[in-house]
């Protein structure tokens, strides 16, 4: 793992590390922390500006190529804005993601499994996956 050593923050996007500050590439190896600073788990926060920042960040990385849409739609999920989750979910569709086959076991989702948009999308996932098992 990498760490961004002006700010001592990580975080991996598809096998590349990038500092959360200036999105730069980080080349610097991890230190071991764990004993001295204990970095905040976000997934339990509830403090919605924390996944607004992150929001606008991986907006930010999606614009650039880097970011995927099924993290957004995480992200909108942790916001409350199921609406703009499902958009980003049928935006990966339409991209023939790499990460629709898990849609059912992502944890970021879990809030959206009750939702029959939702459901709709896990049903054309699979059908389209039974047609063309190569993907």
């Amino acid at each position: 793992m990498k760490y961004c050593k002006k700010c001592n923050v990580r975080y991996s996007q598809n096998g590349v590390n990038f500092c959360r500050n200036d999105g730069l590439q980080l080349i610097e190896d991890e230190p071991d922390l764990t004993e001295t600073i204990p970095l905040p788990d976000i997934n339990q926060s509830k403090d919605q500006s924390i996944w607004i920042k992150l929001l606008n960040y991986d907006l930010d990385l999606y614009d650039k190529g880097i970011s995927s849409p099924v993290t957004i739609a995480g992200e909108y999920v942790q916001i409350g804005d199921k609406d703009k989750a499902i958009e980003w979910l049928e935006e990966a569709y339409s991209h023939h993601s790499k990460e629709l086959p898990y849609l059912s076991n992502n944890p970021s989702l879990s809030d959206l499994r009750s939702d029959p948009r939702f459901k709709d999308l896990l049903l054309r996932i699979e059908s389209s996956s039974s047609k063309n098992p190569n993907q």
